[in-house]
């Protein structure tokens, strides 16, 4: 679980944001499976985290 947390957080996609918008993006990213879990379940390709909300 280390390690995955560290891939994640080291991922160069949080370079690719501002910098107000990284923190927003990261809870975004901790709950996407409550938002996948409401809609029924996403299947791969669905439950997209809307990052420009």
């Amino acid at each position: 679980m280390q390690e995955l947390s560290i891939a994640v957080s080291a991922h160069r996609f949080w370079g690719s944001l501002e910098k107000d918008e990284v923190a927003r993006a990261r809870m975004a990213l901790k709950h996407v499976h409550e938002q996948a879990g409401a809609d029924g379940g996403a299947s791969a390709g669905e439950g997209a985290v809307d990052l420009a909300a």
